[in-house]
Order: structure tokens, then C-alpha cells, then sequence
């Protein structure tokens, strides 16, 4: 060890000497998303986005957005607004969120497989002015109304910016859906026409530091959140990543498969990729059957995803005798991924003429997503996750809180310019999850890891008993606990993670009951999952439900879910 160096990773920050730049080379002169794009001179004539074939170029994106904002503007919005948005990625969402971005308002995004009751929850709790949902979930949505506390409702068709023939094809087949929405009062996004009075003078009132958007997370306690995102964070991320130039270059092609209502897809997918200038192939629903399909088809420079859709694209026949020489980055994050399924990539991929590694990511919505990387072949050791992004900090800490040295293992904590301001409307919370010492806040992540002289992190596994699925969804326990007690059979229950074989990577849920009458176990199965699929998303459904006579208890009389995991 360098004598120089004190052996704590927070003060030594070894990882800075895999950087050219300094941490002034984070200074930012935006005061928006928006501006910080539209600084970026991006190419005009070049494509940003390919939606099923149709090419929209940078120009058009910029109509667009100015376009939308003024929608905005006659509908009433204003800095500080909150619009709620429901959808996968389309080409309409990248105009919605920076047109309400160059406002000043805040985009609430929401997965539109969550059950109504949270939906409608989030959507009065931040006294959304407007919904925005995809039109493929009016069934779920059918039930909200129009109000005073809630404007405005529209739906935005999936069709929007499909192909002309395909457009023609879908909205045919659709049209009594949208007649029944429009007698409900949902009107189609696309239709709303302006009033030509409305204001198009720039908002500059908007501050680096104003809300830009707002991500839902389980994160480290089992209470969904609402994460709190700034101009800053997301720019900090933007700059954090070009720094680090593993790769990203403009006029590259980016396979976009992540949703845009988790902070991965929000950041990834839309700002950083635009920023950069890049041509973003855009997939509204990712299936992995047909990821070899898409790479074959759009030789994509860059692909990113949870390391599962790695493993299982190389096992994929299609695959098997295509040059992926065009590959320039493939990156995963999410997940943990074991060293031997790493190994099995990188080896995949010199196979197939590639000269890159897997680069792997870790993060969290706390920290606007990804805060470490594999920046370079030299910090990209088989079983790391690399090291902080320019700006960032880590420490590993012990039970008491103190920071361990280099190799010593503890609890992962970190912090930096991405660091978010708290949850919505949670200021107990925050002040719980956000720890303020020596004048820095930073969040403690529940995982456990260590760092190597050279800075470089290792993941261990996690201290939460959250179930992370092979696809990166979270899934809270007590949310099928909860579910599987609305029946009065049941006694007791308790959900723990069982390993996914069929993917090789996460795990799923797996749900122990125990009931009052033990010899009804025969029969409630089928009533008990139904209850859980009636009152719960797809992706946290239990993979299985077992019973048992009694459920294990701790010598304090807690329910012993190590017991269980080795059953």
C-alpha cells in the first residue's frame, strides 16, 4: 500500500487515478435537463429515434418537444406542477418529459402494470394536474375520473409515431376502445389541440435544483417510495457518465429495452443517450425471445439490461454464427452476477469477433441509478463491479457504523451529486434512509461488499430480505404476506427467495402458509393464488405456494426465514 494512502477508501479514493479529468470537470452551467440537451448541439439531421422502423432525427424530436410544451402551457401547467405518466417507452414519452422538464413542472412516472389502488394513490397524493397513460391499460384506468383535484385525463395510443400503414392498422382496430374512452372523457393525447393563446415564452424561473422527476422504489425498507429526482442529479449522471468514456459516442446506435418509470430507464435510456447524440432504437415491450431477433436486425453498438437477458442471448441458436463485431458495449446492472455466468459472456463474446468485456454497473434509485462502473479493461476484474463515477464516494462500514479498511467486508454506503433530495412527501423517512455525517449525506445501501486497494468494489450479497427477480424487478415479501392473510383460512405467512433455475440469475418468491384448518391445504391453493393475482402485479406473483403445520420461530418468537430459505 502507497504510504501516502490511510487505508480508508472515502479518504484515499484510490479510483481517481483511472480518471484524466478532476472533479471540476462536474461543474455544471444548465439550469434544466432541457438546456443541458439543447447545449449539447445535437445533431439536427441525424436520427434520434427508430420506433418500429420509423426514424425521427434530432430536429424533429426538438418540434416536438416545443409542440408538447405548449400543450402543456394551454392546459394550465406551470413550474412545480406535477404530470403523472403512465407507459412504456414511446416516442412520446422523451417529448413529455422534456417539454414539462423546459417548464419546470415534475414527471410522476408509474409502471402501468401496478395495481390501480397505487396508482390512483400516487396520482392524488402528488396533486397530479394531469394523467397520461397508455392506452393499452384502459381497462385498469377506465375507473379514474376527471375532477377538480385531477383536470385532465388522456390516454396516449401506442400508435403515435408507428409507421403510417401500421398506425392506420392499430387505430382501426382499436376504434371502439377510444369511442369508449372518449364517452368516459379520456381523451387521446394526440388529438388535444393547443389554444393559440398560449404563452411561448421560456420559464426562467427554472433552477439546476428544482424537481425533475419522480421514481417509485421499494428500496431499503419495505415501504413503496417515491424517489425525488433533481436537474442536478440527472445531469450529474449525464456528465458522470461522458467522463467516463467507456464507449458511448454520437451517431452510435443504443438498443433501448428498460422502461422509462425506473431511474435505469429514465437515465439511460432517454437523457444520457440524447445528450450524447446517439440513434436510439427504441422497444416499447421487451420480450427475450426476441432479443437475438433485434440485434440481428439493428446491429446495435450498445445493448444494456440485466445480466439474465446476457446469459440467455448466448444460448440463443440465432445468434450462433453472427459476427457481433459491431457490439461496442454490452452492460449489465440490476443484479448481482456470479463470476462464472461473467466469465461465460466475456468468453461468448471474443467468440463472436468481439474485442470488448461485459461492462457491469451497480446503484440505486437513491443515487439516480447507476453510481459504480467497469470504466476500463483495468478496473474491469472478473467479480467487480468497477469503480465510483467521477464525483461519487464509498465507504464500507461496519455494524457500529465505523468505517473498515481495504478487503475488510461491511455494508456498501455511498454518496455524491447524484444523491437524491429524499422521498416524496417522507421527510421521517428521509431523514431515516439519508445519513448526514461530517457535513455529507449519504445513503446506506443494505448490500454488502468490500473494496480493493486500487478502489475497485466487490458485491457480496444483500442484508435486506428484499427478492431481487432475474429480470431486476424488486419484489417486497410482506406484499404477498399481506395478500395470502386477506384469507381468513390462513394463520400465518411468510415469502422468501428461492433461486431461479429456469433463468439462471435472481430469484423468485416463494410463499410458506400455514392455516388454521390443516386439513383444508388441499383445497386452498387455488383460492389463495388467485388472491394473490387479483391483488397483485405480475411480477410479484409467489412462484409457488407451500404449506406448512407451523412456521419456524427465532428464540424470540420471530418467524425464522433462514429456516425456510434452507427448506
Amino acid at each position: 500500500m502507497d504510504k501516502n494512502m490511510t487505508g480508508f477508501p472515502s479518504i484515499d479514493k484510490p479510483w481517481l487515478k483511472y480518471y484524466d479529468s478532476d472533479e471540476s470537470a462536474l461543474q455544471i452551467n444548465a439550469k434544466s435537463v432541457y438546456d443541458y440537451f439543447v447545449q449539447q448541439k445535437p445533431p439536427m439531421n441525424s436520427v434520434a429515434i427508430d420506433f418500429l422502423g420509423k426514424k425521427i432525427t434530432y430536429s424533429q424530436v426538438l418540434d416536438q418537444i416545443e409542440k408538447t410544451r405548449i400543450k402543456f402551457l394551454s392546459l394550465g401547467i406551470k413550474k412545480g406542477d406535477v404530470v403523472t405518466l403512465c407507459s412504456p417507452m414511446v416516442p412520446e414519452i422523451y417529448y413529455i418529459f422534456f417539454s414539462l422538464n423546459q417548464i419546470g413542472a415534475v414527471a410522476n412516472l408509474l409502471d402501468p402494470r401496478i395495481n390501480i389502488e397505487f396508482i390512483e394513490k400516487s396520482i392524488y397524493d402528488t396533486n397530479s394536474r394531469i394523467l397520461i397513460y397508455i392506452d393499452q391499460a384502459y381497462e385498469k384506468m377506465r375507473t379514474i375520473k376527471a375532477n377538480e383535484k385531477l383536470p385532465h385525463v388522456f390516454y396516449l395510443p401506442v400508435s403515435g409515431s408507428f409507421p403510417r400503414a401500421l398506425k392506420m392498422l392499430y387505430d382501426i382496430k382499436n376504434r371502439n376502445v377510444f369511442n369508449e374512452l372518449r364517452i368516459i372523457k379520456h381523451y387521446n393525447w394526440l388529438d388535444y389541440k393547443a389554444e393559440t393563446s398560449a404563452s411561448k415564452g421560456l420559464n426562467n424561473d427554472v433552477t439546476v435544483d428544482d424537481l425533475a422527476a419522480i421514481v417509485y422504489t421499494s428500496g431499503t425498507t419495505e415501504i413503496p417510495k417515491g424517489a425525488l429526482l433533481s436537474n442536478k442529479n440527472i445531469i450529474a449522471l449525464t456528465v458522470q457518465n461522458r467522463i467516463s468514456d467507456f464507449g458511448w459516442d454520437r451517431y452510435d446506435r443504443f438498443l433501448e429495452i428498460m422502461p422509462p418509470f425506473i431511474a435505469y430507464g429514465l437515465l439511460c435510456g432517454i437523457v444520457i443517450p440524447l445528450c450524447i447524440g446517439m440513434q436510439v432504437i427504441v422497444i416499447p415491450k421487451f420480450e427475450q425471445e426476441k432479443f437475438a431477433d433485434l440485434i440481428i436486425k439493428y446491429k446495435p453498438n450498445h445493448i444494456m439490461g440485466v445480466p439474465s437477458m446476457m446469459e440467455d442471448l448466448t444460448k440463443n441458436k440465432k445468434l450462433e454464427k453472427t459476427d457481433l463485431s459491431f457490439l461496442k458495449t454490452v452492460i449489465v446492472g440490476g443484479d448481482k452476477i456470479s463470476t462464472t455466468a461473467e466469465k461465460g459472456i466475456n468468453k461468448y463474446l471474443e467468440a463472436h469477433n468481439c474485442t470488448i468485456k461485459l461492462i457491469k454497473g451497480y446503484g440505486m434509485t437513491e443515487m439516480s441509478s447507476n453510481a459504480v462502473f467497469t470504466k476500463s479493461k483495468e478496473c474491469n476484474i472478473d467479480g467487480s463491479v468497477g469503480i465510483p463515477l467521477m464525483g461519487n464516494n464509498v465507504k464500507i462500514i461496519d455494524s457500529d457504523g465505523n468505517e473498515l479498511k481495504y478487503g475488510e467486508e461491511g455494508e456498501i454506503c455511498l454518496t455524491g451529486p447524484t444523491l437524491i433530495p429524499g422521498y416524496f412527501n417522507n421527510m421521517k423517512l428521509t431523514e431515516q434512509v439519508f445519513v448526514l455525517e461530517n457535513n455529507e449525506r449519504w445513503i446506506h445501501s443494505g448490500d454488502i461488499g468490500y473494496m480493493n486497494e486500487d478502489g475497485i468494489l466487490f458485491i457480496e450479497g444483500r442484508i435486506k430480505r428484499m427478492i431481487i427477480r432475474y429480470d431486476g424487478f424488486k419484489v417486497i415479501p410482506r406484499l404477498i404476506e399481506d395478500a395470502i392473510c386477506m384469507n381468513s383460512d390462513v394463520k400465518g405467512c411468510a415469502v422468501v427467495g428461492t433461486n431461479d433455475k429456469l433463468h439462471g440469475q435472481g430469484q423468485l418468491p416463494l410463499a410458506w402458509v400455514e392455516l388454521y384448518d390443516k386439513a383444508k391445504k388441499d383445497s386452498i391453493k387455488d383460492t389463495l393464488m388467485i388472491l394473490c393475482r387479483t391483488n397483485l402485479p405480475e411480477y410479484e406473483q409467489p412462484v409457488d405456494i407451500m404449506f406448512i403445520d407451523e412456521l419456524p420461530l427465532t428464540p424470540i418468537g420471530k418467524v425464522d426465514y433462514k429456516a425456510l430459505e434452507k427448506m
